[in-house]
């Protein structure tokens, strides 16, 4: 029934949820055909996520997605797949009182197929490969109007990406390194065709230790929501560029028997990235606008460390399984003028410690328990760095997992993203169920 309530005193935290999912494949002798078919519903109190102005917000979603997937073998790796993407959603602003203020309505609809060609040779691996995605939606109020609207669905929009793509790997003694580039066309903005090349190299240096590198290229079209959200103080621009990102990634991968170590220093290189901003000067009444930052660097570095004690003690059932360590921090410059709030792009965990051990009880008993540590950069008073642990007793058979979780053991009390106060100790039963048909 959620962890939180609205002014009035009513719940806007609380949900409810259904999922459900399929997966199945089939052999045949040259090639290997996969489908899965899956489906979700969920409503659920938004609060003040959406907008800090309104805090009985609430949502209603609906799901469906199905893809098939056939994968050849042999010399020639022929891969084609087609998808589909399905979502209702049901937004509003007050709950349970469309004479308040109009609920708004969407459906969304994702459509794709991709052919993947794969050639072996002396010379290495060559890929080829290309698709396209249509996106469309009828909404009450993201879009264009409509010729023919149909009930409260007046509005609309679709777009269709085109890409292409080749590349070629191959492996040199203990080097080995891949090239290619993709090109794009979207049909839902006027920069026409597009390339965005990436390369990759790989080395070891011994049979444990290996140093990569790596040069990516990408862009992302903006949201329907970025594009026509004008509702709850914020007013989005139609005219928005697709965002475009350089990214350079190093590092050092350890990997031997019970221990993997890996270190990685990465930099960013964002342009037009996607942003709501608004006039700090104009207090909390301005609204948030949709703009495209001239630049986002974002310069990060990560450690992450693995141990399997049972593989490196040579001890199948020993109690403690794994311990896992990580680090990450971040740092950004960003280009936004002076007087301007950012919404998203002032907002990232600067620094994120965390650890997690996983231990066998018994036979079928396990247990886990997790760490984490987040510092938040923000122009925010009530987010405050924080820490929280959390624990999970599991029992388990062959088709069937019953477990008990706890989050938020010790009852932290904080604050994330938006001046959202998260839930404080929040503890779940719960079961889980897997059923394999197989057909030989």
């Amino acid at each position: 029934d959620g962890f939180n309530r609205n002014a009035a005193g009513g719940l806007n935290n609380d949900f409810g949820a259904f999922k459900t999912f399929y997966h199945g494949n089939f052999e045949l002798p040259e090639s290997t055909v996969s489908w899965q078919a899956g489906a979700s519903m969920k409503d659920f109190g938004s609060s003040t996520f959406y907008s800090s102005k309104f805090d009985d917000q609430f949502e209603h979603t609906f799901k469906t997605f199905t893809a098939v997937k056939a994968e050849g073998r042999g010399a020639l790796h022929f891969t084609p797949s087609v998808y589909w993407n399905h979502g209702e959603d049901r937004f509003e602003l007050f709950r349970g009182a469309p004479d308040k203020y109009p609920f708004n309505y969407h459906k969304t609809n994702v459509a794709g197929a991709d052919f993947h060609l794969g050639v072996d040779t002396r010379l290495g691996r060559t890929a080829f490969g290309a698709g396209a995605r249509h996106e469309a939606i009828v909404s009450t109020n993201l879009g264009e109007p409509r010729a023919n609207p149909e009930g409260v669905y007046v509005k609309g929009l679709s777009r269709t990406a085109y890409t292409a793509f080749a590349e070629h790997s191959f492996i040199i003694d203990r080097l080995s390194a891949s090239a290619g580039v993709t090109a794009v066309y979207n049909t839902g903005n006027s920069e026409g065709v597009r390339f965005y090349p990436g390369v990759e190299l790989n080395m070891r240096l011994t049979d444990a230790l290996r140093i990569y590198g790596s040069y990516n290229a990408s862009y992302r079209m903006p949201t329907f929501t970025e594009l026509y959200y004008s509702v709850g103080g914020h007013l989005a621009d139609p005219n928005l560029k697709a965002e475009k990102l350089h990214a350079f990634e190093g590092g050092l991968k350890f990997l031997s028997s019970g221990v993997r170590a890996i270190g990685t220093v990465y930099y960013n290189k964002g342009q037009d990235i996607i942003d709501w901003v608004r006039d700090a000067s104009a207090g909390d009444d301005a609204p948030w606008m949709s703009v495209n930052h001239s630049m986002l660097n974002t310069f990060g570095q990560e450690v992450t460390v693995q141990v399997s004690l049972p593989e490196l003690l040579v001890r199948r059932n020993f109690f403690l399984r794994s311990v896992n360590a990580g680090y990450s921090h971040i740092s950004q410059d960003k280009g936004a003028d002076a007087g301007v709030r950012s919404l998203y792009s002032m907002e990232y965990i600067r620094n994120k410690v965390t650890a997690q051990a996983d231990f066998r009880i018994s036979e079928h008993f396990s247990a886990n328990v997790s760490y984490r540590f987040v510092d938040r950069a923000t122009e925010s008073e009530l987010i405050k760095p924080y820490s929280l642990l959390d624990a999970k007793l599991a029992y388990n058979i062959p088709v069937m997992e019953v477990y008990l979780r706890v989050n938020n053991l010790l009852n932290r009390e904080y604050y994330d993203f938006g001046d959202i106060p998260q839930p404080g100790f929040w503890f779940m039963a719960g079961a889980n169920l897997t059923i394999s048909l197989l057909r030989r």
